[in-house]
């Protein structure tokens, strides 16, 4: 049986948001869990990382009994994913991070609360913003991604946050020290969050794991911004496929 893949959503997006992957992907189960605070979920007294991935483990673990999984997180999703392969490294079988959101801090991004503020705005309005902002991105990407917007819990933005609760690029080692495989998927360093910078520091902390660690795999997509998956689906697909191959 082909190993599940499960697939980590960005801050203001929702499991919905990955159109192309679960189009692309037909031999295996797939999970598309929506995070707290989207979607209509409940929002937690403060929004931490840790809590979005004791909701994920929880839900792997209800879904998939102990069966492993491959598991991908674009933004505050790759934080949720690297938590949840340190927290419950028998759930995990690799780990695929999309420009992970490694240096964000404990304060609500500027951005989020224009994005909880569009709860309301119609629809096309969001569509024809996002041809605007991201013009390379497939057509079938932005009716979920304008959909995302009404789900947003109107406190998401008034909370506290907490995302800096680890050294993520640093747990990237402990990850692969505990035998679980990670690709590091990047874009073009003036336009994404992982820069040259971040990626030495993990790959100097899975180098400090030892020779018996995983492989970090770093693949760089030029012409990508941060929704690197968005940017540049197919080749994002085709390293998709060579994770799935391995496991």
């Amino acid at each position: 049986m082909s190993t599940p893949l499960v697939l980590l959503h960005g801050l203001s997006d929702s499991g919905d948001c990955w159109p192309g992957v679960v189009a692309h992907v037909r031999d295996r189960r797939v999970l598309t869990p929506t995070a707290l605070g989207h979607g209509g979920r409940p929002l937690p007294d403060v929004f931490a990382i840790s809590a979005l991935g004791a909701d994920v483990v929880a839900t792997l673990r209800d879904e998939l009994g102990s069966e492993r999984a491959v598991v991908v997180g674009h933004s505050m999703g790759g934080l949720i994913a690297q938590e949840v392969a340190l927290t419950a490294p028998d759930l995990v079988a690799a780990v695929v991070l999309v420009d992970p959101a490694w240096t964000a801090g404990d304060v609500p991004p500027g951005w989020l609360a224009d994005a909880v503020a569009a709860r309301h705005t119609p629809v096309e309005e969001l569509l024809a913003q996002s041809r605007r902002d991201d013009p390379t991105w497939p057509e079938d990407e932005r009716a979920p991604w304008a959909a995302a917007r009404s789900g947003l819990h109107p406190q998401l933005a008034a909370v506290p946050h907490r995302w800096a609760e680890r050294d993520w690029p640093a747990s990237v080692g402990e990850i692969t020290a505990s035998g679980i495989p990670v690709t590091l998927v990047t874009g073009d360093p003036d336009r994404t969050i992982v820069g040259p910078s971040l990626v030495a520091r993990a790959l100097a902390a899975v180098a400090e794991a030892g020779p018996d660690a995983a492989r970090l795999t770093v693949v760089n997509l030029p012409g990508t911004g941060h929704s690197v998956h968005r940017d540049a689906r197919p080749a994002f697909l085709r390293t998709l496929d060579t994770v799935l191959a391995s496991t």
